[in-house]
């Protein structure tokens, strides 16, 4: 929302309405104009340029190039018709669909599409700003190119979602003040069009639904009920949308986000904090980090307080002196806090697990934060003019360029070191540790990616040192030692992943584990114990919710969902028990009838019955499955001689 009010000087004159409808560049441009888009255009290339050469992190994989509906010709049609929880936003995936159709998984192309979609963001922006004669289009669109806080979502291909949502979100509003002025129904259905590609690319854009009531009121003073009519698709919309963001974010974090320990006092702390957080971040710019220390939201520290009561405390002075400072202050401070809201800690969502805040939360946000930064830096610069005036002292305009230039140059050079930070994900976390050495997930995945190895150990190791509690790490650290044969200390830390989170993936994922290494010992008894464990967990209502989820994150880290109920009926078949072994192996199959391990399984277990019919069934469908498998043919060769016995026997 970028909005202002006509009335921010009482002594300063203001030709006309800060956004006049009609195209974004329906005049001519000045040629200070035309200073402001190269400026714009070029330090966005200067800095960005670099991230260019950058590769993928965290997150980009499964996004991009390991998922398999990116790749895919039809997964199109998957992306539109079965979305998920990594995948809930189908037209930022389409595009990403359609640029591994034109360059792969070359990490390059994805980078240019980020820097291309925010500078055209920022010229978007400076089009909706650039008629105003408090000439601030510039400066605020050149602060949005450049801020280190937009750095995490162009140098971060994942973030492209980011990216679209505001390009779509801008649109939308130049087509609001298009239909606003002339009454054109095809601006309003351009409207529509693009806020719902919009909240298709980032569901975040559904705060676009109360721009046009603000902006009403800011031209107006009052919103009519007609103004409520023409508003209600979009909130009829937005609505739909939140409500699936919030099921696919509620299965993902299920009964422990990071949230779900906190009550609704402990949210609102939390949330005053988050607010001033980010507009801390804009006007103090010095430091910036992927993953930022978790605060505590501890009700009797007076601190706490401080935050919820400062947001109130600043929404009732710009309401109260709207009169004299103008409307659109107050609707600028009203739509941020709309913007954020998702982000401020009343929903659960997984990176809150790691930091409360993160800089790719306030992407949609920045060009109202920056616009009200922008009005009140001009104001209080004013007050200090006309005090150092009545002194007779001004400051020279070179020293004000001077300033200004310098201060660009400060953040130009910020966002630029900043970007190198994305180069390759163990420069990432290796920078990160340097940063916040107090964080336990950058240890982690600084591990994952050096596994296996023997400092991949150390890592996992100082990891759970850092947060006992951190499920994950207990569990990629007996992964690890089972590797180096150390199976009791690899026991031990699935055991302690499986204390410390119920989640049902890493329970029956840990229970797998721990049979498996018992299994390969020969302690069946032992073995069976923790596999069975499984099998309840499978069927259960909280699996088949998040079942899908689950594979597709690769929450299980097995070789297949059926891995578990395989591997106990090979001990079945190993104790002797084998009735009980083709009840397992069945089960299996149910799960996943292509299974050829468990067809197999349950051949021998038939076999073990002496059902030879049956178990030469068995066979013949794992041959079918498996032509090509040497030991599935032999398997079923000597069945068939053993069944061409029995029957000329009988």
């Amino acid at each position: 929302m970028h909005l202002v009010g006509v009335n921010f000087y009482p002594d300063f004159e203001i030709s006309g309405p800060f956004f006049p409808a009609g195209d974004i560049l329906d005049t001519k441009l000045s040629s200070k104009e035309l200073f402001w888009l190269l400026l714009i255009i070029s330090l966005g290339m200067f800095i960005y340029g670099y991230s260019l050469t950058n590769g993928f992190i965290w997150d980009d994989p499964q996004h991009v190039f390991n998922n398999s509906r990116v790749a895919s010709w039809t997964g199109l049609k998957d992306i539109w018709l079965t979305p998920s929880r990594s995948q809930y936003y189908p037209l930022t995936f389409s595009f990403f669909w359609l640029e591994h159709k034109l360059w792969g998984f070359h990490p390059f192309g994805y980078h240019v599409v980020n820097l291309t979609l925010h500078i055209l963001n920022a010229l978007l922006l400076f089009g909706l700003l650039r008629k105003t004669t408090l000439r601030l289009a510039g400066i605020t669109a050149l602060l949005f190119t450049i801020h280190p806080i937009q750095v995490e979502t162009v140098a971060w291909i994942s973030e492209q979602k980011n990216l679209f949502s505001l390009f779509f979100f801008l649109l939308a509003f130049q087509a609001f003040l298009n239909f606003d002025e002339k009454g054109r129904k095809r601006d309003y259905f351009k409207m529509l069009l693009f806020f719902i590609a919009a909240i298709l690319s980032k569901s975040v854009a559904v705060c676009f639904a109360t721009v046009p009531l603000l902006y009403v009121w800011y031209k107006r003073g009052s919103i009519s009920r007609h103004d409520l009519f023409r508003v209600f698709p979009l909130f009829l919309m937005g609505l739909i949308s939140a409500a699936i963001t919030i099921h696919f974010e509620s299965v993902y974090t299920g009964s422990e986000g990071a949230l779900s320990s906190l009550n609704l006092l402990e949210k609102t702390l939390l949330s005053g904090r988050i607010f001033f957080f980010y507009i801390k971040q804009v006007l103090f710019p010095y430091q910036f980090l992927f993953f930022y220390p978790k605060w505590n939201t501890i009700l009797s520290s007076p601190l706490n307080w401080i935050y919820p009561v400062g947001v109130f405390v600043l929404y009732t002075v710009f309401f109260k002196n709207r009169r004299q400072l103008g409307r659109g202050l107050f609707v600028l401070l009203c739509f941020y806090g709309i913007s954020i809201f998702p982000a401020l800690g009343f929903f659960d969502v997984f990176p809150m697990q790691i930091s409360y805040v993160a800089d790719h939360f306030s992407y949609l946000s920045m060009p109202a934060l920056l616009l009200l930064a922008c009005l009140l830096g001009r104001l209080f610069l004013k007050k200090i003019r006309t005090f150092l005036s009545k002194r007779s002292w001004s400051p020279s305009p070179f020293l004000k360029k001077s300033v200004v230039l310098a201060f660009i140059v400060y953040l130009s050079l910020s966002s630029l070191s900043l970007t190198l930070n994305y180069k390759d994900e163990p420069t990432l976390w290796i920078r990160l540790i340097s940063q916040n050495p107090t964080a336990s997930m950058p240890f982690n995945n600084l591990a994952v990616f050096l596994a296996p190895s023997d400092i991949s150990i150390a890592l996992f190791e100082k990891a759970v040192e850092i947060d006992p509690r951190f499920a994950l790490a207990h569990r990629n650290l007996g992964k690890e030692f089972r590797r180096k044969g150390l199976f009791e200390k690899a026991v031990n830390s699935y055991l302690q992943a499986m204390a410390v989170s119920q989640e049902v993936g890493m329970q029956i994922s840990c229970c797998y584990f721990i049979g498996e290494i018992y299994f390969s010992q020969n302690k069946l008894k032992e073995a069976a114990f923790y596999l069975e464990k499984t099998i309840p967990l499978l069927k259960g209502l909280e699996y088949k919710k998040q079942k899908r989820l689950l594979v597709e994150m690769k929450i299980f880290d097995l070789p297949s969902e059926v891995s578990p109920v395989n591997i106990l009926g090979a001990t079945y078949l190993r104790s002797k028990r084998a009735p009980e072994a083709v009840g397992v192996f069945q089960y299996a199959i149910s799960l996943d009838p292509e299974n050829v391990e468990s067809h197999q399984g349950l051949g021998a277990a038939y076999m073990n019955l002496g059902e030879t019919r049956k178990a030469l069934l068995a066979f013949q469908e794992a041959v079918r499955l498996a032509p090509k498998n040497e030991t599935t043919r032999k398997n079923l060769e000597i069945v068939q001689t053993i069944f061409k016995k029995k029957t000329a026997k009988n």
